[in-house]
């Protein structure tokens, strides 16, 4: 699940982006987002692929059987660096389908990763909106209850 569905509760494209992201990677390393017969360092399969990918051991990720069949490396690696970008923290960074489309075609260049997992940060629009819900809260006054729907 993309991390901004937790507070705004809408899917978006950029959340289906994410999703797409997570699937790459679980198909790649033969794993699941979230996998307990694994070593600790392992469990989170998300946080484990960029862990590998910043000490340059990514296909340390990839499954054995996938590897054993495949002649080629480098569409499992676009494939796990796709997945990576897919799952950027912040949705306005994620390619839209139509770029991944042209990657996996070969009509348009991978971008380059940073060098390490991208830290959480939260749009202008967040904080927008987070305001406007304060100033409701104050002109309303703080006794009324919310639903979670109604966010």
């Amino acid at each position: 699940m993309a991390p901004e569905l937790a507070t705004t509760c809408k899917a978006t494209t950029n959340s289906d982006v994410f999703s797409y992201g997570i699937l790459a990677l679980e198909v790649v390393s033969g794993r699941h987002i979230f996998d307990t017969n694994v070593p600790e360092e392992e469990m989170i399969l998300l946080d484990w692929v960029w862990k590998c990918y910043e000490n340059e051991e990514l296909f340390k990720v990839v499954d054995a059987k996938l590897m054993f069949n495949t002649l080629e490396e480098g569409p499992i690696r676009m494939a796990l660096l796709l997945g990576l970008l897919c799952t950027h923290l912040d949705p306005i960074a994620r390619p839209t389908m139509g770029y991944i489309r042209q990657v996996l075609v070969g009509n348009a260049n991978l971008p380059t990763l940073p060098l390490h997992k991208p830290v959480a940060s939260y749009s202008s629009m967040n904080v927008i909106m987070f305001h406007d819900l304060i100033n409701s809260l104050q002109q309303e006054g703080s006794n009324k209850s919310f639903e979670l729907n109604e966010f």
